[in-house]
């Protein structure tokens, strides 16, 4: 499937706000396979954590889009792939950092942005259906992990995303 975006695209800058929260990585679903992570930005971003550690992320959250299905409400990982793998990894970065500054969207925030960015129409439906799939595809490129790491947290449907059950930042 290809990229929903450019890699050298930074997406915050064309998104206003966003919703701060602090979310803990059992909570997050990637969209990136394997094969996608890239060693030279996973080099940067555990240089980058090792120096600022949680300061580094607040100032750079990643971007969340929340997908709520009848049963459940997913955090799917938009922008920061690897700054969350980079967090996890307390090896190479000398302290695992196990909840991340996020900055969160709904679908119709994120809708005219992609439109914008792609020059292309896209709607709700589209892009929650390319979101699914692209999660399958990164969950399945990672089929070598062990079963607890995988992520399993969800939320309840119908929750508000002004109000999550979680700590909120200011950057």
């Amino acid at each position: 499937m290809e990229k929903l975006y450019p890699d050298e695209l930074k997406l915050t800058e064309h998104l206003p706000g966003g919703r701060q929260y602090i979310i803990p990585i059992p909570y997050l679903r990637g969209r990136q396979r394997r094969e996608e992570y890239s060693q030279g930005k996973m080099r940067s971003a555990i240089k980058e954590i090792r120096k600022g550690g949680i300061l580094y992320l607040m100032d750079n959250p990643i971007v969340l889009c929340y997908l709520e299905t009848s049963q459940e409400g997913h955090f799917i990982i938009v922008d920061g792939h690897h700054r969350v793998r980079a967090a996890a990894n307390g090896k190479m970065t000398g302290n695992r950092i196990t909840k991340i500054p996020s900055l969160i969207y709904s679908l119709g925030e994120l809708v005219p942005v992609f439109e914008q960015i792609l020059h292309k129409p896209f709607n709700e439906e589209t892009l929650q259906q390319r979101f699914e799939d692209q999660t399958a595809e990164a969950l399945a490129s990672f089929h070598f992990l062990h079963d607890t790491r995988i992520p399993r947290l969800t939320i309840p449907p119908g929750q508000d995303i002004n109000n999550l059950p979680f700590p909120t930042f200011e950057n």
